[in-house]
């Protein structure tokens, strides 16, 4: 029986049934006791007369005759019952009774009463004997001595059935069954009322309780009463709203927590005290390319090669960390290894942060580049200004042409060094954005054609054909017209710069909805497959010695590419070796 509301029905019945079973009894036993002491009493009435009625000179057989006497008086009394009295000597044997019973019966009347009342005391007894039609009788006997001081003279012995008595116990019997049959159905149905009223409550709180295990903590419960479940109705109320608040504060830092683990750009990998992976950010997948990461600790790192104990990591101090290195297929990888604590301050797993540093350690080595470019680039002109300045000061002043000749060279590479510095300054506002553009609407055909002008007299010293394809419209976008000239200059010179002679170079013009491009393309040396990714690099050349011959800085891509970004443009270059080079600059009409 599971249901409390049954447990306390069944329970107040027990106590109903055991309280009535018990006054049954009780009563029961009362009535038994009264109809056999009435029964006994009216045994007792019938001899006290006979006895009365003895004088004490009376002799034995005096007495015995006057009982005779006294029982034909009395025979009214037990005419209509089933009763028998007898008169026996102070042996117990049989001298006379009231229905001249046959002497065959003498025998019968060897009984405890009779034993007792030879003895000189009343006895009654109770005994069980068959009629003559076979039916068990009760049967009640009362002995009772006749003394003359201390001497028994005779013994009266009284014998009545007591099948009415016995009629009497059965009826009250019956009634007090079924009066406790009622009882227990009244009890039965008031007790299902009364546990409804107190497990109706409880029922109410555990469908609530049921509810916010499903996740559903907006349950609130109605307070009917303010006693004991009412007190715990306002608790459960109370934890419920204290809950959903602690929910949806956990709630709120989890999801705080999964954003950040999801956007955060380095991997997060959480495994649990037996090592097996509980957690992985969509980072980590990206770093290590792997559409899979295993199950456990040690199936990844092994698989990336790293030889690592969990359990010395697991184990290791909270405030401590463990750091090593990954090179996988091209990437530098920092994996840092923390452990997390319990609320008991024991070890309950792993975190490994997974760091890919492959783009830091490429500006690195850039930044190492840079300076051992810079350093080369200004060391360079440096060197023949210094060895020419020792050359013109051992040399004979009135030689005018030959120190002519070396401070012309000195000046040369002064300049070279003011325009590398230049160019290097401007990179630096680049870099800190500090560069100011002035945007404005500007006719890019016109710009072209001007600078295309200003390159044909240098095309034209090496024999090279610069043609602009015409273009009759108007196509006015917003640009900085000087920053554009300046990215103009730079493609054009270098196409100059590197076609030979009796080369072609085109200019074309084209024009979208929303966009315009410019297109330099010439018939000159072309730049080889692998240095079109690293053109726009600073300081990268694609022929070092021919660039520096023809005073170059290499910053000049780097540039142009800063100031077409900074116009939400773009600079493309495709070339074949050999063939030639398409430089491709994008316009948006519209600069945000």
């Amino acid at each position: 029986m599971k249901s409390v509301q049954w447990k306390l029905v069944a329970i107040h019945i027990i106590v109903v049934l055991i309280v009535m079973v018990s006054s049954g009894i009780f009563i029961l036993w009362q009535i038994e006791n009264n109809e056999y002491g009435n029964v006994k009493d009216d045994l007792r009435d019938l001899v006290r007369p006979m006895i009365e009625s003895i004088s004490n000179d009376k002799s034995e057989q005096e007495i015995i005759q006057t009982l005779q006497n006294q029982l034909q008086k009395n025979t009214s009394f037990y005419k209509n019952r089933e009763m028998q009295i007898f008169i026996l000597d102070k042996t117990g044997k049989y001298l006379a009774d009231a229905m001249q019973m046959q002497t065959e019966e003498k025998n019968r009347f060897n009984t405890t009463a009779i034993i007792a009342a030879i003895n000189g005391e009343d006895e009654f007894e109770i005994s069980n004997e068959a009629s003559r039609e076979g039916r068990m009788k009760e049967i009640l006997s009362f002995a009772k001595p006749i003394k003359i001081g201390d001497d028994v003279k005779a013994i009266i012995y009284l014998r009545i059935v007591t099948d009415e008595v016995k009629e009497s116990l059965d009826k009250n019997r019956m009634i007090i069954i079924i009066a406790i049959v009622i009882a227990l159905v009244l009890t039965s149905f008031i007790g299902y009322i009364f546990a409804s009223t107190v497990t109706e409550p409880i029922k109410t709180l555990t469908r609530s309780a049921r509810q916010m295990a499903r996740g559903d903590l907006h349950q609130r419960i109605e307070v009917r009463s303010n006693d004991e479940l009412g007190q715990l109705t306002k608790s459960f109320n109370y934890m419920a709203l204290e809950l959903n608040k602690t929910v949806a504060d956990i709630t709120s830092e989890k999801n705080k927590l999964e954003s950040v683990f999801a956007h955060m750009k380095d991997g997060l990998v959480a495994f649990n005290a037996a090592g097996q992976i509980i957690h992985a950010n969509p980072a980590t997948y990206q770093i290590l390319e792997y559409s899979y990461l295993g199950d456990n600790f040690y199936y990844l790192f092994e698989k990336l090669n790293l030889d690592i104990n969990f359990h010395e990591i697991l184990n290791m101090e909270a405030d401590r960390v463990r750091k090593n290195e990954l090179n996988i297929s091209g990437k530098h990888i920092n994996v840092i290894f923390i452990n997390y604590l319990n609320e008991k301050k024991q070890p309950e797993g792993v975190i490994a942060m997974l760091q890919d540093v492959t783009e830091q350690k490429r500006l690195d080595d850039m930044r190492k580049e840079f300076v051992a470019n810079v350093s080369h680039e200004l060391r360079t002109p440096l060197t023949t200004v210094k060895s020419y300045v020792e050359t013109i000061l051992d040399t004979d002043l009135s030689e005018k042409e030959t120190v002519t000749s070396f401070l012309s060279t000195i000046n040369s590479e002064a300049d070279r060094m003011a325009i590398l510095v230049q160019d290097l300054l401007e990179l630096s506002r680049f870099d800190n954005q500090q560069i100011k553009f002035k945007i404005e609407k500007a006719d890019i055909v016109e710009i072209v054609k001007k600078t295309v002008e200003q390159y044909k007299i240098h095309a034209k010293n090496k024999n090279q054909l610069l043609i602009m394809e015409e273009c009759k419209k108007q196509i006015n976008i917003e640009i900085d017209p000087a920053r554009i000239i300046q990215v103009l200059n730079n493609i054009l010179s270098n196409a100059v710069k590197y076609s030979g002679e009796n080369d072609t170079i085109k200019i074309f013009i084209q024009e979208d909805s929303d966009s315009a491009r410019v297109i330099v393309k010439d018939t000159g040396m072309g730049i080889p497959k692998e240095d079109l990714p690293r053109l726009f690099e600073r300081f990268y050349r694609v022929d070092k010695a021919r660039s520096r011959a023809m005073g170059g800085t290499g910053l000049g891509l780097a540039i142009a590419k800063q100031i077409m970004e900074y116009h939400n443009g773009d600079i493309l270059i495709n070339s074949v070796y050999g063939k030639g080079t398409e430089v491709v600059l994008e316009f948006t009409k519209n600069v945000n």
